[in-house]
Formats: C-alpha cells, structure tokens, sequence
C-alpha cells in the first residue's frame, strides 16, 4: 500500500467543515478603487441582489441534499440522501465532519481511511467530496480489520449506501461487520467501479446488496462469508459476465438479478 498524505484540516476553525454530497466553488468579485456615491450605491444594490440569490441558491442545495442527490441514489431502506448518520427511524442524526472520517490524498482525489461509527446510527450515507473535492475510494484495510477499526459500536451498524462517484472499495475495508444487513452502490452510476479483494467479507448478516451497472472487477472473495443468496445489478445479464473475476467472489451459490434477467453463480 502506497504511503498517503494526511489531509490537514485548518485549526482555527471554530467548527468542524461538513463533508457533504457536494459543494461549489464561489466566484470572487472584484471592487474598483475612489468609485462615485453613484457607483457606490448601485454596487450595494447589486451586492444585496447576489447575496439574496446566493442565499436562495444554498438554500436549494441543501434541499436537494436531503430530498434527491444526483451522487447518493439510496434504495427503499433508506428515504434520506444527505452524506452522514441515521437513526433507527432512519432520520439524520449528523453529517460527517472531518472528526468523523479521515482522508488522505490519492491523486487529484480523496480516499477515507478511517470512519468513526456512533452509537444510536445504524444506517450511514458516506460522503462524496470536500472542500469541492471528490472524494472517490476507501483505503485498503488489514485483513480482520475495517474502516470502524471493527470497534464494538461498529457491529451495530446496519446498512451502508455508497456515493454513485466512488471508483474503488478497498480491500476489507467494510469486512468483519456483524451487524451489517444492506449494502447500497446502487443508482445513475457513471465511472468504473472496483470492489476489492474482501471488502466485504465475513458479515453473515449480510442478505442484500445492490450494485451498480458500471461495476467492472470483482476482488477474490469480496463477498465471501455473507449471507447473500441472491443480488440486485444495475446491468444487463452479459454486463455482469464481463466483470472481472466476478466468478470468484463468492464461496457460495448466489443469484445475480440484472435488468433483463438472472444468472446464477455456482461456487
């Protein structure tokens, strides 16, 4: 594994930055010296104008982010979008902060590498970006490991829905979840998606997944020891042949319902 740089967080903030589905980057405006009372006046009206529509911009996005988001597509399990923690009445509790989830640098990108879990949030939302940049993979783990450090509020944790944008999940990195039901990278995915060698292996509670049509490799044994029987892709029938190393998977028979049919994988 590649030696990663510890993003920095600024430390005089006085609040933890959110890390959402998405964010924008704000155009800077920039004001001419010894302007009239004419131009003065007209430029605080226009300052009132932009600074309304910002407000109303934001306050679209934010509805947005809790109605319907373009990068987190959840399935019925889960009627809320914004990235962070859900209770058992599968309301938002809090939205990621950078003392919930370290990143690191890879490439032009982010990468977690650890995700705090917290009592009395069994459905999580991960994040997409921060700062106005992607955040497109979860590090790689030690084999009976985790992301959670496999912390005892960790087992709690039930179901877990993945931005649309992620290209890679990483080895083990969501293995070794007891309490883990439902996994979600399903909706309108684009890019190339890898799930790792294990990634989520040994959660027995495990009985549905969804994935995305563009899933193109299959690390050995990701969903080994679950108890999947059967799961849901996004893709057509031969699509889902044409993943790498697909047949390898699994330790057991599981069937893979696409969208003009099932196949049947046989351990």
């Amino acid at each position: 594994m590649e030696n990663e740089e510890i993003e920095k967080v600024p430390e005089n903030n006085s609040e933890q930055t959110p890390i959402e589905a998405d964010s924008a980057k704000e155009n800077e405006i920039q004001v001419k010296p010894k302007r009239t009372k004419k131009e003065i006046r007209t430029l605080v009206i226009v300052g009132c104008i932009f600074a309304a529509l910002a407000a109303l911009t934001t306050t679209v996005l934010v509805i947005g982010l809790n109605g319907s988001s373009a990068s987190t597509t959840p399935s019925t399990h889960l009627s809320g979008t914004s990235a962070g923690y859900y209770d058992e009445d599968k309301n938002l509790v809090s939205s990621f902060t950078t003392d919930d989830v370290s990143l690191v640098t890879k490439d032009t990108f982010y990468s977690i590498s650890s995700i705090k879990s917290k009592e009395g949030a069994p459905y999580i939302v991960l994040p997409s970006s921060y700062s106005g940049t992607r955040i497109m993979y979860t590090s790689d783990c030690e084999e009976g490991t985790n992301l959670f450090g496999k912390d005892a509020i960790s087992e709690a944790i039930k179901e877990i829905y993945f931005p649309n944008i992620y290209w890679t999940i990483g080895a083990y990195s969501f293995s070794n979840m007891a309490g883990l039901t439902h996994v979600s990278l399903a909706g309108d995915a684009s890019g190339r998606l890898t799930i790792s060698e294990g990634a989520f292996e040994n959660c027995p509670s495990l009985t549905t997944a969804e994935l995305p049509k563009n899933l193109v490799a299959l690390g050995s044994g990701a969903f080994a020891s679950t108890g999947l029987t059967t799961i849901t892709f996004g893709g057509t029938v031969s699509s889902f042949q044409s993943i790498s190393n697909y047949e390898n998977a699994f330790d057991k028979e599981v069937t893979i319902n696409c969208t003009d049919g099932s196949i049947t994988i046989t351990f």
